[in-house]
């Protein structure tokens, strides 16, 4: 018995050396393959004037609205579905990024996860530009509630004063340590209860310092929501100006759908294309007084630093 001790001895080393091998050459392979790939983006970028945005719009400000309108224009190529690109494996990514370099001179990457993770596109090729759309965070609150109901993420008995309440509590309590509360705003989708995001997202100072961190300012373009929704003309033409594409979608080509209350486009070569096709719109606050008060009051310190961040204006702030 004594003696095939070594003899097993001798196998499992065997096993673990041979799966200590496999695991470094694969992430050694997949480290070449990387840089292969970054370098391969950076002469397409350098040789060809290829540019690509980053557009990192807060769930539920209009982000799909922006995304379907900027689109339409012919000198830029939107990534269809939405690339997941902050919380995906490098390689799926970079390798659709590649494909729609060859298409077209820009190339516009919409993802919401990169507000919350935005360290995360730094593995990528950097983005010529970042575009960020931010919106009432108490009317984005109420409209994220209104989303997590209907896709069934919440209880059917849940109400926004109870989600805003305990949510309320909770990150008060956070924010007294800091350790934990950098945690937490670093790791909003991964932290239990989820639904507490539907308050926290609205502190948009959190976010948008990393950016003005990691970025010029002058690369960087704050589109509002409301403005969006209201008059879509405006802030087409920003953005257009920012990406130094010419002018194709003006404002004549918007007009008001009557059923729906949304702004939509009329171009020669697509049919009417809406903002969203819904009949009702989950933004329009209906909630109660004292939910409204209480979220108002809470983002109050957060909205300041947000316009000394920034210096922009906002009616809600």
């Amino acid at each position: 018995m004594l003696k095939r001790v070594p003899a097993v001895v001798t196998i499992l080393l065997t096993v673990v050396f041979c799966a200590v091998f496999y695991y470094f050459n694969n992430e050694v392979c997949f480290s070449h393959r990387k840089i292969a790939n970054v370098a391969q983006s950076t002469r397409i970028f350098k040789e060809e004037n290829k540019k690509y945005a980053f557009f990192i719009g807060v769930k539920k400000c209009g982000t799909t609205a922006l995304k379907t309108f900027i689109g339409l224009h012919s000198e830029i190529h939107p990534i269809y579905p939405d690339p997941h690109a902050c919380d995906t494996p490098f390689e799926p990514f970079n390798k659709r990024l590649m494909e729609a370099l060859t298409k077209k001179k820009y190339v516009f990457v919409a993802d919401n996860r990169c507000m919350l993770n935005n360290e995360a596109f730094e593995r990528y090729q950097r983005p010529s530009k970042i575009i960020v759309l931010l919106c009432d965070p108490v009317r984005r609150a109420f409209s994220d509630f209104k989303h997590f109901m209907k896709k069934g993420y919440l209880p059917p008995n849940s109400s926004f004063t109870n989600v805003v309440q305990d949510a309320l509590n909770f990150l008060k309590n956070t924010s007294k340590d800091a350790k934990m509360w950098e945690n937490y705003m670093k790791n909003i989708r991964q932290v239990a209860p989820f639904e507490y995001s539907i308050v926290s997202t609205g502190i948009y100072v959190m976010f948008m310092q990393e950016f003005y961190d990691r970025y010029d300012q002058q690369d960087i373009l704050i589109l509002s929501g409301e403005e969006l929704r209201n008059d879509p003309g405006s802030s087409l033409e920003k953005l257009q100006t920012f990406l130094d594409v010419k002018q194709a979608i003006t404002n004549e080509m918007f007009f008001k759908n009557r059923q729906t209350g949304f702004y939509c486009i009329r171009l020669q070569q697509y049919p009417e294309v809406c903002k969203l096709p819904r009949k009702t719109n989950e933004s329009t606050l209906s909630a109660d007084k004292e939910s409204i008060n209480n979220l108002k009051k809470f983002y109050k310190k957060y909205n300041k630093q947000l316009f000394n961040l920034t210096r922009r204006e906002f009616k809600w702030l």
